[in-house]
């Protein structure tokens, strides 16, 4: 399967969830570029798509890095574009994927991995939840402390990154960009309830 999303959309939580509870599956994950969802859909292989609140998620790769205040404004309209370039595409398409939103993955895993199941085809195995979240998100902090020795761009929730997601929402509001970004988003959002109507 391909499982995608914009940055900061819970992609390394879903992914290490998706392979953990389904060991033996294959997935592409993590370039956050249409042509991984354009061949993945052409080739008619399971495509599950995360979509989260502009606003949110450009705040939070933002975050990741120490940008200067400066810089973070500057780039703004920038993720905010990439944010439509690629949600536009999943809205348009008519092929048949899966979307899930941010808090589902993050508040309701069990219920992202119980549609994940239905929609792979592969059923999913009993298990204590707790231990296994705990599992996941350690694995997570592991993997990614190899490869950032100053612990700042691990995608979990921190303190710190909290403080200046809240500072950069305000030039985020203002871009001319975020409007379009929104309405995309709240499109897309209207069509993972119908999705899960019909699960």
């Amino acid at each position: 399967c391909c499982l995608e999303g914009y940055p900061s959309s819970a992609n390394s939580y879903g992914f290490n969830l998706v392979r953990n509870t389904f060991p033996n599956i294959k997935i592409a994950h993590h370039t956050h570029s249409l042509a991984a969802v354009k061949f993945s859909l052409k080739h008619r292989i399971k495509t599950i798509i995360i979509v989260r609140h502009p606003l949110d998620c450009v705040a939070s790769i933002l975050s990741r890095r120490y940008f200067s205040e400066t810089k973070r404004r500057r780039l703004v309209d920038l993720y905010l574009y990439q944010y439509i370039n690629f949600y536009r595409y999943v809205l348009q398409s008519n092929e048949l994927l899966m979307l899930c939103s941010f808090k589902e993955v993050v508040k309701e895993p069990n219920f992202f991995l119980y549609r994940c199941s239905n929609y792979l085809n592969i059923p999913m195995e009993h298990q204590n939840f707790a231990e296994f979240d705990k599992r996941v998100k350690y694995e997570m902090e592991a993997w990614y402390k190899k490869f950032d020795q100053m612990n700042d761009g691990i995608p979990l929730p921190g303190n710190k990154r909290s403080v200046v997601r809240t500072s950069i929402k305000t030039s985020i509001k203002k871009s001319f960009l975020y409007d379009e970004a929104l309405q995309i988003f709240n499109a897309l959002n209207f069509k993972h309830r119908e999705q899960i109507i019909d699960d």
